[in-house]
């Protein structure tokens, strides 16, 4: 159901409160001498026309549609929200913050649009936050002649282009970078002051990346961005050094250790036009909090334990969690990287952002 609300009333009542306080005074003075004047001319209303509705709480009425521009063709790109974000008539005036979840490997953004609406439900936050979970695709998820843009199974995680073979290409974070400046547009979302970018395991990746990547947050007037890192099993180090088990060094015989998406050597085409130190300062002044699930401690599976320079980062995703807080510590004391344990969950993302820890991680990174 979709209301329009109209604060035509604040304006009427403060003029009738001042015709009647005209009438008190003249009655006051009745010698001829007062001479009415006009102390305060209100003018028009101001347009509080809101767009309000009940957000979507299921992936039934969730699914969203972006057109991209890619040259001499245009692409699609889905995305799951609470509320129709994308819509150019809508004023969202209701909408103070916006949660941004991006899926882990098996994309499936429609899982974490669940689990995330569960978890702002749960803190009462579902009706002024808009949740959207972006689904990035693969050849694998699309068939021929599909519109949807495509990345490879590593290259949505890493801000690579786009593999649809067009005149432009497109980097996975550039489409975040649009998201981003949709809801920068005041016209359109006139109250949002919070945005939260998080991702759990392969999303975990993207949010880490990107906070290093983009410089689209600080482009945001009035807008906080924050991010909350789950479980990530990659992480982007600012400097050269890793830790040895009792000390951060400099590794020697892995050469490619450093290079992206572990540091800033061999950069991709959306960095292209970064120094290296652009992209140090970038990810050591944002706002990241690492939630970190005591028991993913599992070296199977998707787990790189194989290449050096994965395995300079740790032997499991916990332990190289708390290695890359530990390094921030040591080397930028004063960033504001933080780390919060979510004890007894391993590798789950629904599990971590509905513990009491995660919700309560979510609820105070949106202001209580």
């Amino acid at each position: 159901m979709k209301l329009r609300i109209n604060n035509s009333i604040s304006y009427i009542l403060p003029v009738l409160l001042g015709t009647m306080m005209f009438f008190i005074a003249c009655e006051e003075i009745d010698d001829g001498s007062f001479t009415p004047q006009v102390i305060f001319d209100p003018g028009p209303p101001p347009d509080t026309t809101f767009t309000v509705e009940d957000p979507c709480l299921s992936t039934s009425c969730a699914l969203r549609t972006m057109d991209l521009d890619a040259g001499s063709d245009t692409l699609t790109m889905d995305f799951y929200s609470n509320y129709d974000f994308m819509r150019e008539d809508a004023i969202w005036g209701t909408l103070t913050s916006a949660v941004i979840v991006v899926h882990g490997n098996l994309r499936n953004g429609n899982e974490y649009f669940s689990w995330l609406t569960n978890a702002l439900l749960s803190i009462n936050k579902q009706n002024e936050t808009l949740l959207i979970a972006p689904n990035f695709k693969t050849s694998n998820d699309v068939s021929t002649g599909d519109p949807d843009i495509i990345y490879s199974s590593d290259g949505w995680k890493r801000g690579f282009q786009s593999n649809n073979i067009t005149s432009e290409k497109i980097a996975s974070y550039t489409i975040m970078d649009s998201v981003l400046k949709l809801l920068a547009d005041k016209s359109r979302f006139p109250n949002l002051e919070k945005i939260i970018i998080t991702g759990h395991s392969a999303g975990a990746q993207f949010t880490n990346l990107y906070a290093a990547a983009s410089p689209m947050p600080d482009q945001l007037a009035g807008i906080d961005v924050e991010y909350l890192v789950a479980n990530s099993q990659y992480f982007f180090y600012p400097g050269p050094e890793r830790w040895n088990g009792s000390s951060f060094v400099v590794p020697t015989g892995c050469n490619n250790y450093d290079n992206w998406p572990y540091g800033t050597g061999n950069l991709t085409a959306y960095l292209s036009d970064f120094t290296e130190q652009d992209i140090r300062d970038r990810y050591t002044g944002r706002k990241l909090t690492y939630l970190l699930g005591t028991l993913d401690i599992f070296t199977g599976g998707s787990l790189n334990t194989s290449d050096c320079e994965a395995t300079l980062l740790g032997e499991n995703r916990f332990v190289r969690g708390q290695n890359m807080v530990r390094y921030m510590g040591d080397f930028f004391s004063n960033s504001e990287h933080i780390e919060i344990l979510v004890n007894n969950v391993g590798h789950d993302a629904a599990a971590m952002y509905n513990s009491t820890v995660g919700k309560q991680t979510i609820l105070d990174m949106l202001g209580g």
